[in-house]
């Protein structure tokens, strides 16, 4: 029994060290046109890409205690944040929780709505997005993380 409870501790173990090393969320962050006027509500979409057999957790998580998908765009002079959109969360069913969780699959996108403020000059700007979230697998939670990640709006008269 000894021996069970062991091979099992270091299976996982081992399967969180390899979690811990690879990246389990990417975001690719694309403006929804090349280039955008002054007067345009800018539109950007995110599509999470989410390691194999693991999910993210929604924006509002069905458990408190677990940590939920958050989007924050670093401090932009000259843009205003309008509003993010969330992807609809998936109900998923775990083996560790008899409650079923609100999650995020591969493929799931965000949007983010942004307006340039009236002094903006025509140019390209490097935004810089922050997604903090936690993965999770059918066993166990990681750790929250964060996921930086970047776009460039060109911005016209």
């Amino acid at each position: 029994m000894k021996k069970i409870i062991f091979v099992l501790f270091l299976y996982l173990f081992t399967l969180s060290v390899a979690a811990q090393q690879e990246e389990i969320l990417t975001i690719e962050y694309n403006p929804q046109q090349k280039t955008f006027f002054k007067s345009d509500t800018i539109i950007v979409h995110g599509i999470l890409r989410i390691a194999e057999q693991w999910h993210v957790n929604a924006h509002q998580p069905a458990d408190s205690n677990l940590i939920g998908t958050d989007v924050q765009l670093h401090a932009m002079p000259g843009f205003r944040l309008l509003a993010i959109d969330y992807p609809r969360a998936v109900k998923l069913q775990t083996g560790y929780d008899p409650l079923p969780l609100w999650v995020y699959a591969d493929g799931a996108e965000v949007t983010i709505f942004l307006k340039a403020e009236d002094y903006i000059t025509p140019g390209e700007y490097k935004i810089l997005v922050q997604t903090e979230y936690q993965a999770c697998n059918n066993v166990t939670c990681m750790p929250p993380r964060i996921n930086n990640s970047e776009f460039i709006l060109k911005i016209s008269q």
